[in-house]
């Protein structure tokens, strides 16, 4: 599994633009759903291929109505989104497909609810799909500086390769990121001090704080 996980991280790190047409940044998932619908767990997972055909179309439908693309961090959830999505589709059981699709479609939920935010609905335009996380580590309630952070997708969140990484040591630190739901771990002499589950888009605001605490 840890194996399969670093080969989606190692696609998903690699970009040939930073930008993308919607239907270029979408196409890969659009085609992992179809896969999906096609598979083996097609009638056991009926209602979720049918509300991911449904969000995907919508998140696709808003970044067209706006006419911007997509930006490259965006984008990589996406692709990672997708090969989860293969993997369900390749899973040995139906309770590891489910549990896979649902992580999915728990990403595309805070993609959703965060690009229907004020600011970003089509009739007055979709302005930015990221929103500014800012993070501060602390040990026992006083701020502590010289971090390094990193965030990855909520699952296999302990890879030290990860996704995205921030611009500065703490404390505070930022980066633009895509809505998601994800583990984002604090690291000092190449090993993980502290790390934290943070969500990303349901609060309605361009910006959003996160406390990692340190032991």
């Amino acid at each position: 599994m840890m194996h399969r996980f670093l080969i989606i991280l190692a696609g998903c790190l690699l970009s040939t633009s930073v930008l993308a047409s919607p239907s270029d940044a979408f196409f890969p998932l659009n085609q992992a759903i179809a896969i999906l619908a096609d598979g083996r767990y097609s009638d056991l997972l009926t209602k979720e291929v049918e509300e991911l055909n449904a969000v995907t179309q919508q998140l696709e439908n808003r970044f067209t109505a706006a006419g911007i693309n997509v930006p490259e961090d965006y984008e990589k959830t996406l692709r990672f989104d997708a090969d989860l999505l293969r993997a369900a589709s390749n899973s040995q059981s139906g309770t590891s497909a489910t549990k896979l699709v649902r992580e999915v479609l728990e990403d595309l939920h805070y993609k959703d609810v965060a690009s229907q935010r004020k600011g970003m609905g089509i009739s007055i335009g979709l302005l930015s799909p990221l929103i500014k996380l800012n993070i501060t580590t602390t040990t026992k309630g006083r701020e502590e500086k010289g971090y390094l952070v990193r965030c990855n997708p909520r699952r296999f969140a302990d890879i030290k390769n990860a996704m995205f990484i921030f611009n500065k040591p703490s404390s505070p630190t930022s980066y633009l990121m895509p809505p998601g739901m994800y583990v984002c771990f604090a690291m000092q002499e190449g090993s993980i001090q502290g790390k934290q589950e943070v969500s990303v888009g349901l609060a309605g605001s361009d910006h959003e704080e996160a406390t990692i605490t340190l032991p």
